[in-house]
């Protein structure tokens, strides 16, 4: 009895050798594709960001480029507004200037009137 156990155990451990071999054998290769199939996806998504980032930097570029005529045109609107404000603010310096000139010539005269009034 023990003859005939002792076979079938060897012959199931063979069998059972066999079939791990063939096991790791497909994992190998599965293994294989996998590494394969993420070599050849990571190529596709590096080229693929790398179009991305073309498309990024053109389009940065091209939104830079419109900001830099916006802020040309605010800043150009900025110093017009601030030459009108200088316009402005000399004109009525000027106005207070006539101001005082009028206001010191009609001092000056009624001191004139006051002295002249006074003395004679």
């Amino acid at each position: 009895m023990s003859a005939v156990r002792e076979a079938w155990t060897d012959e199931r451990l063979d069998d059972f050798r066999g079939s791990v071999d063939a096991g790791f054998a497909q994992m190998h290769e599965d293994h294989a594709d996998f590494r394969a199939e993420l070599k050849v996806q990571g190529s596709e998504f590096r080229e693929e960001m790398k179009g991305l980032g073309s498309e990024l930097r053109e389009e940065m570029r091209a939104q830079g480029a419109e900001l830099r005529e916006e802020m040309r045109a605010v800043s150009a609107e900025l110093r017009q507004e601030t030459r009108d404000l200088r316009g402005e603010m000399h004109a009525g310096f000027e106005r207070m200037e006539r101001r005082f000139d009028w206001l010191t010539r009609t001092i000056v005269v009624a001191l004139i009137g006051l002295v002249i009034t006074h003395f004679v």
